[in-house]
């Protein structure tokens, strides 16, 4: 009967066997299942060169912005997984920057289109395949083409200076339209018009900081973007760090905000916003007085100049001095912070100085431009959206106008269609009616020029990930002819290598085209009010808004990778956010507190930013942070804050982009966000933590350390064939965080993101702090005395974190790690209380990397599970790597032989790893000089890890100067 309940009998012991073996033999049917077939080597075919196991190295060139470093991309069976500097490369020398570690993250990115894209008749981006997608390329082709407009194509994309600019002009001339438009957000406007005027020639000469003997720059952020970076680094290493040159050279540095770059300066003036034009005439002025030669442009004098900048007249006439007894010297221009209306007066100023220092053909080469020299000027960009423009189809390559110039969305939309060659989705390709992918450039075949004299080979890593096809190639018409193209290039450059051999190079260098040029056809300006007129800032607010680039994001293209995000911003040591900054007795005469979210409004705009509080930037400026703010860019860049672009407008003066053109008015929110600050203090409350010493006392035995009495931690480890250890040259390390980019990259570091940041439980193996000078010396607004100590394990003789482990994890190597079995790890985090050092990194949670960004990995390292303590090993895995080398040789290690990732990056060569137990390396030798110290050594720690201090000059009052340091004085 219906709703009757069944019974059932209770099975007996023997049912209950039977059933449960039938499920057993089910189970073990279902786990026999065939599996989807997963590829382990994603090679077409295997290279016979290969070895399991041994990683591949190929030479490419980078561009993750237009410096083109050459690179060297370690492959692990056919996954890139790291990115080194080209050592033969003559721009970078065989060094990267953080930017350039972050490649592989844009190789993976998981963000990046799988397919062609096409808007459908909903308006919607749709995926479509490679016919349909090339047909309606076609099909627009011919019907600009019926229309007679074939003029009104523009190519708006990345600056390209090789084969590919060679195919995209040809291919724009069959279609009757002019030459490309290369977009660079950061391309010195100001510096290629004021050559024009002096020279004649709109170029970007070379600057050869490593010969200068003093060194003033208005504003250019040389070791942060500001054209090529790690080749500046390096140089500037060379002219300023005591550990490359017993003479270390002068630098002054101008700029309303203390940059990264005027932070490595010997003095900083932070001069009122728009008065750089006067500054740098007032110096021409006071250096021609002192030379006796005539000045040919405005005259300024000093008491005038001090008025409006507010910088000392004595600094001013001390910048003059330095510079007229210094042979040779280098003054540089603005930077993006200063670029404001009178940029282009003060390269002009600049040029003179440096014609009458005798400087040009030594430290300044217009002979030799650089490549940004080919860019479009903003204006020309800008030109291509105003309204009633008459562009017909546009070509979008790797370019985001829309992110930097917000007013360019109305006339964007206006263009009947928009084609782009987008890796991935950003602010500028959402808008796009057909995206043809390109090949991340690690895919593909390519060269680039950074300067006429160099070249560097750009060749495919591993097979394309996605159904991506290179731009070349579509413009050519059929799959590999841009590798043919390429290879028949190079085959006529200058030198007797085959194209197997250059391919291994990774660079050429050619002969170099010369410019026409005259040193003694300099064009001075005529003398005039001109000035003033050009400093004008739009607004009535109280504030001047200072917007500065970013050493990890450069104009915003690399903000949707973990890497960047992560790794804190060196000034702030703020990650994950965007913010503005204030001094601190601006905000209080405001009532602002730290975190308080700040509404800046602009005349072009408004945007709210979480407050940070720093005496590194003038009383009447505002700070914001350039790259952050993204709407449309990826997982890892959305949602990071808004941007600063909406508060500046789009003033091109004359056809010169001024970015730094707005005076604002901050008001309260009400509101509070936390900003991920990974390093809140910044004073060393006298525990000699980064040290200084004058070049004095480098040389004598007062620089020397103490090491304390003796501790209950005994030192009993005999070392039978070598104690590897490593020294950092604090007067070198400009703390730009190449070091810590690499080491993610090598050691599998997990990102924890903002949460994780703001809890500080961030993985890096190896930081970098900053501290502002001593208490017995301490920084001043003239004298910033800033240090960047990098802080990696100290792998130490007498490690106090050995000794609290209850399960022996943390143990002594016999070549001197302090060594981690994170297979016998418990997670007590005894050893984390117990170091003196804190570098030691707990596994809260079980990382995770989103897919295809796990293909990076490096499958030499373990990846660290949750509940697991870990830290740096020395790359520990590199070091068995040369001594498995060496034992299947039968050849001994030399000192060098080992690199450790940090080590490798480091543009200005501040770190060297080595034997301890060999008194011939140079980390032996390195680690005897008078400067060396021990961190904490008076705890007996014994670390294997050795500080050279710094050695700079500091200025005490206006007027005078003298060396310190944290020693006797």
């Amino acid at each position: 009967m219906a709703g009757d309940l069944i019974q059932i009998a209770p099975p007996n012991r023997r049912t209950f066997l039977k059933t449960l073996g039938a499920a057993g033999a089910a189970a073990s049917v279902t786990a026999c299942a065939v599996r989807p077939p997963e590829r382990i080597l994603p090679l077409l075919a295997p290279d016979p060169r290969a070895i399991p196991g041994k990683p591949q190295m190929f030479a490419s060139t980078c561009r993750e912005c237009p410096a083109g470093c050459g690179m060297v991309v370690r492959v692990n069976t056919g996954r890139p997984s790291k990115c080194e500097g080209n050592p033969d490369h003559p721009v970078n020398r065989g060094k990267l920057c953080l930017r350039g570690q972050t490649a592989v993250e844009g190789l993976y990115n998981p963000d990046r289109f799988r397919q062609p894209m096409l808007r459908d008749a909903h308006g919607q981006l749709r995926p479509t395949d490679w016919p349909t997608a090339l047909a309606r390329f076609d099909a627009e082709l011919a019907k600009v083409q019926a229309e007679g407009r074939g003029g009104d194509i523009v190519w708006l994309g990345q600056l390209e200076s090789g084969t590919l600019d060679g195919i995209i002009r040809g291919w724009l001339k069959r279609q009757g339209a002019l030459g490309p438009l290369y977009y660079e957000y950061l391309c010195p406007d100001a510096l290629r018009a004021a050559m024009a005027i002096s020279y004649g020639k709109p170029v970007i000469p070379r600057y050869h900081l490593e010969r200068a003997r003093c060194l003033v720059s208005f504003g250019a952020e040389f070791l942060e973007t500001w054209l090529s970076n790690v080749e500046f680094a390096g140089d500037f290493a060379a002219m300023h760090s005591f550990g490359h040159t017993p003479t270390p050279a002068h630098f002054t540095a101008v700029g309303p905000r203390l940059s990264l770059t005027a932070a490595n300066a010997d003095q900083w003036w932070p001069a009122q916003p728009g008065s750089e034009p006067i500054l740098a005439w007032a110096l021409a002025g006071e250096v021609a007085r002192r030379l006796g030669k005539p000045l040919q442009g405005p005259q300024v004098s000093l008491p005038a100049a001090a008025h409006q900048s507010r910088v000392d007249a004595g600094l001013i006439a001390e910048a003059a001095l330095r510079l007229v007894d210094a042979h040779p010297s280098l003054v540089l221009g603005t930077g993006y912070q200063t670029d404001n209306r009178g940029a282009v007066s003060t390269w002009l100023a600049v040029n003179a100085l440096n014609d009458l220092l005798g400087n040009t053909g030594t430290t300044v080469i217009p002979d030799e431009p650089h490549a940004l020299t080919l860019c479009a000027t903003q204006k020309q960009v800008l030109d291509v959206f105003a309204p009633g423009n008459r562009t017909r189809l546009l070509l979008l390559h790797h370019a985001n106008p829309a992110f930097h110039h917000p007013v360019i969305l109305s006339g964007l939309y206006q263009v009947p269609f928009k084609v782009s060659f987008a890796s991935w989705r950003d602010e500028t390709t959402k808008f796009a009616d057909l995206v043809l992918p390109d090949h991340h450039f690690l895919e593909a075949w390519g060269d680039y020029a950074p300067r006429g004299d160099v070249a560097g080979m750009i060749q495919p890593q591993r097979i394309p990930l996605y159904e991506t096809r290179q731009t070349g190639d579509v413009l050519l018409g059929g799959e590999g002819k841009t590798h043919a193209a390429i290879e028949a290039a190079w085959a006529g450059k200058p030198g007797a290598l085959t194209w197997d051999a250059r391919l291994r190079k990774g660079v050429s260098e050619p002969a170099a085209a010369a410019v026409s040029y005259q040193p003694s056809a300099i064009r001075h300006p005529p003398a005039g009010a001109e000035l003033a007129a050009r400093t004008e800032f739009d607004g009535t607010g109280e504030f001047y808004l200072v917007v500065f680039p970013s050493v990890q994001f450069y104009d915003g293209r690399q903000a949707n990778r973990q890497w960047a995000q992560e790794i804190a911003e060196p000034m702030s040591k703020i990650a994950w956010d965007p913010w503005c900054e204030l001094h601190p007795k601006t905000a209080a005469r405001l009532g602002f507190k730290p975190n308080d979210v700040v509404r800046i409004v602009s005349p072009h705009g408004a945007a709210n930013f979480s407050l940070y509080v720093t005496t590194w930037i003038r009383e009447d400026c505002v700070g914001v942070m350039l790259g952050q703010g993204h709407t449309d860019f990826g997982m890892f860049a959305n949602g990071a804050g808004e941007s600063p672009h909406p508060l500046q407008g789009a003033d091109s003066t004359d056809g010169v982009w001024a970015p730094q053109t707005v005076k604002v008015t901050l008001e309260h929110t009400g509101r509070t966000r936390a900003l991920a600050n990974l390093q809140p203090e910044r004073n060393q409350f006298d525990k000699n933590i980064a040290l200084a010493v004058t070049v004095a006392e480098a040389e004598s035995a007062a620089a020397r350390e103490t090491v304390g009495p003796d501790s209950f931690y005994h030192f009993h480890h005999p070392y039978l064939n070598h104690r590897w250890g490593m020294t950092i040259d604090l007067s070198s390390c400009i703390g730009c965080n190449a070091c810590q980019a690499a080491c993610y990259a090598e050691n599998n570091i997990a990102v924890w993101g903002r949460s994780g940041c703001q809890s500080h439980r961030e993985m890096t193996w190896i930081r970098v702090e900053q501290y502002e000078g001593e208490q017995a010396h301490p920084a001043t607004e003239i004298n910033p005395d800033i240090r960047f100590i990098p802080m990696p394990c100290m792998q130490c003789g007498n490690a106090p974190c050995e000794y609290v482990c209850p399960v022996f994890a943390a143990y002594h190597t016999d070549e001197g790690l302090n060594g981690q079995a994170y297979n016998r790890c418990v997670g007590t985090r005894y050893c984390s209380n117990n170091c003196i050092y804190k570098v030691r990194r707990f596994n809260w949670f079980t990382p995770q990397w989103s897919e295809p960004l796990n293909q990076q990995l490096n499958p030499l390292v373990t990846v660290r599970a949750k509940g697991v303590m870990e830290k740096c090993t020395f790359c520990v895995q590199r070091i068995q790597l040369v001594e498995l080398d060496a034992r299947t040789n039968h050849t001994a290690i030399r000192d060098g032989d080992i690199q450790t990732a940090c080590q490798q990056t480091c543009p200005t060569n501040a770190i060297v790893f080595g034997d301890l137990l060999d008194p011939a390396s140079r980390v032996s030798q390195l680690t005897a000089l008078n400067r060396s110290y021990g961190m904490f050594a008076e705890e007996n720690t014994y670390p294997a890890v050795h500080y050279q201090k710094k050695t700079k000059f500091v200025l005490n009052a206006p007027g005078g100067q003298k060396p310190y340091g944290d020693g006797p004085s």
